[in-house]
């Protein structure tokens, strides 16, 4: 503000005037001082600045002491003051010189105008302000005579004892420090100039900012506002610094404001994940509730609000939750390879200032056991076998697969599950079953086992049900059904059927009966000089055993009758031959028995009582018992061949024949049997003629055939057998 005549009750005198005139001349009218130190027009300027200030009235010269006051305690952001201050300490001498002129002036004024002491009194105060102003002495260093004349309004002349281009200038009251937080906004305003109290009826003032003020602000010069106009970023910078200058209507400047703002810090920086993109696998069957992996986080790259908290991103398996504070992530189900292989989850870590991190891939694998039983692949049936076929044969063989699993531990071990039967054991190797026991159909015509494959994890099969039929074989004779009986013939019929045999063969399995005959009669010789017996060879037929007398020799006395039984097949590869051979003991009797046939000899001539009639004919009674075994199958390895020679010593006194008759008691399976008898002429006896009888083996009727004559042949006498096709 300026102050004019208008302003002011006082007029100066023409004194007055040229007291001013004389303060405020030319800085080029001014002495040098011996020091050689310029009195400058800007501290002359000041000074007059500091004499208009005085000019004021009481309550403005207080409020300019407020102001005083603060600029006291912000010396150290005035830096031309303090270079003013500077100054005047340098120039002291000059200050000397200058308050002599002003007192000096004072005194021409007064004398010139003859005026009053009082008035005297004020020119020289104004002097004394002058000079102390001129040289930075604050309103707190004037004089009281000078402090009292301007509270009584005496000072308002001094308007024109001034400079009259001397101003009032602006004052910023706002503070030197600002701060906001970063991430807050772009454009907002961060601070506002405003003058002190005493200052805001000042019109027309102008705000700007100083040259060297920070880019990215900008001021409203009417508000004061400073607007930031980038959003705020404290890793980016930290602190703006500016300087806010305020400009009144007439060009006048304040000292600029140095401002700071400072960018508070925030944690705006997410959490980075330090835990591996893979958990560490874990077995299947591991159990389930396991931690499985472990989130750790760092956040320290920026301020850290902790605690961190961590979770699953959204499309984690479902199997898996996690612990937010400890990290921890657990696998709810107990892992299955084959089931699910692989889990894959993506883990976050958010801090307390709400910052979530990348989320980080994690995927676990779930290794694979063997953890799947083999399977048996052999059948459930054993392939039959025959009876009688021996002991200690393989009848199964387990086969197995592990295959159900991606990975095998062998070998795998093979064994009879509990409750198989007694008779079997098992090869854990090889898998083979073995029956212990020759197999009898009568006596257990099914074995039954159940098979279990073990591998060598551990892991065990389903028990596999396996069961073994044997096959019935025919091992018992026909009986048979038919009776004894005498049967009278007429003589008149022409080859009658005297008789049908009937067998029963259910004992057993059958194929059929077969009926043989054997003649017994007792024929009347025609020819009383033959003595010697007759010997039949039969014809070889296929699968059939035939046993035979090849020859019958009787000694030069005629008391002996040597016999040789011969033996004849199509295959010589059989298993053997259990041989009974039939004879009247009371007509004959053994003195010698050879054998002939030592290949596989089991029973060796074993003379037996015949009290069952095996033979079937009652005139035997005695018989003698040959039996060949071949293991290997090998008996009798060619033929025909002689079983066994036997002398027969004849009865004295017999007459007639005697019978020698062949019987089994056992023989090759699958092989009939076929025994010739035979008739032993007796000694002083002709031979008989040939058999008048036959036999149906079919049907089992007996034909009497030739002609019939009861003066020759009174009766006739038979043996019916019956032999099934085991023989």
């Amino acid at each position: 503000m300026k102050t004019t005549d208008k302003d002011s009750n006082i007029k100066p005198s023409n004194d007055a005037v040229e007291s001013e005139k004389l303060v405020n001349k030319p800085t080029e009218q001014q002495s040098v001082l011996e020091s050689g130190v310029e009195f400058s027009q800007e501290t002359a300027d000041v000074a007059a600045g500091e004499q208009l200030d005085l000019a004021l009235p009481e309550s403005q010269i207080v409020a300019m002491a407020d102001a005083e006051g603060k600029e006291s305690k912000r010396k150290d952001k005035k830096e031309q003051l303090e270079q003013d201050a500077e100054q005047v300490s340098q120039s002291a001498d000059e200050q000397v010189v200058d308050s002599e002129q002003s007192d000096a002036a004072g005194e021409e004024a007064v004398e010139a105008d003859g005026t009053s002491e009082a008035q005297g009194e004020v020119a020289e105060a104004l002097a004394e302000q002058s000079a102390a102003k001129g040289f930075g002495v604050y309103l707190s260093q004037l004089s009281t005579q000078t402090l009292v004349l301007g509270s009584l309004g005496f000072l308002g002349a001094t308007a024109y004892y001034r400079d009259q281009d001397s101003v009032e200038l602006p004052i910023i009251d706002s503070s030197d420090v600002s701060d906001i937080t970063e991430n807050s906004g772009a454009g907002q305003v961060i601070y506002t100039a405003v003058l002190i109290e005493e200052q805001n009826a000042l019109e027309g003032v102008t705000f700007s900012l100083e040259a060297g003020s920070d880019n990215a602000l900008s001021i409203n010069s009417d508000t004061g506002e400073v607007t930031l106009t980038t959003d705020p970023d404290h890793e980016i910078q930290s602190e703006y610094s500016f300087a806010v200058i305020a400009t009144d209507a007439s060009g006048n400047s304040s000292i600029p404001e140095s401002v700071t703002l400072i960018i508070t810090n925030l944690d705006d920086t997410a959490p980075t994940i330090t835990s591996a993109v893979t958990a560490e696998a874990i077995n299947e069957n591991s159990g389930a509730g396991q931690v499985i992996y472990t989130v750790t986080a760092d956040d320290s790259a920026d301020v850290a609000d902790t605690p961190i908290a961590y979770s699953l991103a959204v499309g984690s398996d479902a199997a898996l939750s996690i612990d937010a504070v400890t990290g921890e992530v657990t696998l709810t189900d107990n892992p299955d390879h084959e089931t699910q292989s692989q889990y894959s989850f993506a883990v976050i870590a958010t801090d307390a200032a709400g910052n979530a991190s990348e989320s980080q891939s994690v995927t676990l694998d779930i290794t694979d056991l063997d953890d799947t039983a083999p399977m048996v692949t052999s059948g459930a049936t054993a392939a039959s076998i025959d009876e009688n076929s021996g002991a200690g044969q393989v009848i199964y063989t387990a086969i197995s697969t592990d295959l159900g699993d991606d990975v095998a531990d062998t070998p795998i071990a093979y064994s009879l599950a509990e409750g198989s039967d007694a008779a079997l054991s098992i090869d854990s190797v090889t898998g083979e079953v073995t029956l212990a026991t020759n197999p009898n159909y009568e006596t257990q015509s099914q074995y039954n086992f159940s098979v279990i494959a073990t591998d060598a994890a551990g892991n065990v099969s389903e028990a596999q049900s396996v069961t073994l039929d044997i096959n019935n074989l025919d091992e018992v004779a026909p009986t048979i059904t038919s009776a004894a009986e005498t049967v009278v013939v007429d003589t008149d019929e022409t080859n009658p059927v005297i008789y049908t045999a009937t067998a029963d063969d259910s004992a057993d399995i059958s194929g059929g009966v077969s009926f043989s005959l054997n003649d017994t009669t007792a024929y009347a010789s025609t020819d009383s000089g033959s003595a010697e017996s007759t010997v039949s060879i039969p014809e070889l037929a296929a699968a059939t055993q035939h046993v035979y007398v090849s020859s019958s020799t009787k000694s030069e006395d005629g008391n002996q009758e040597t016999v040789v039984v011969s033996y004849n097949a199509d295959d010589t590869t059989t298993t053997g031959l259990g041989l009974r051979i039939h004879f009247d003991s009371s007509v004959l009797s053994a003195s010698d028995i050879a054998t002939l046939m030592t290949n596989d000899l089991l029973v060796n001539a074993v003379v037996e009582s015949d009290d069952s009639d095996l033979d079937g004919d009652a005139s035997t009674d005695t018989y003698v018992a040959f039996g060949w075994a071949s293991l290997f199958g090998a008996w009798p390895g060619s033929a025909p061949a002689d079983l066994a020679s036997i002398t027969f010593d004849i009865a004295e006194g017999a007459t007639g024949s005697s019978a020698i008759n062949f019987t089994i008691s056992s023989n090759a399976a699958g092989y009939a049997f076929d025994g010739q008898n035979h008739e032993v002429a007796i000694t002083g006896e002709a031979a008989p003629v040939e058999s008048q009888l036959s036999i149906d083996p079919a049907t089992g009727e007996v034909t009497l055939s030739g002609e019939l004559d009861p003066a020759t042949q009174s009766e006739y006498s038979f043996t019916v057998t019956a032999t099934d096709t085991a023989g």
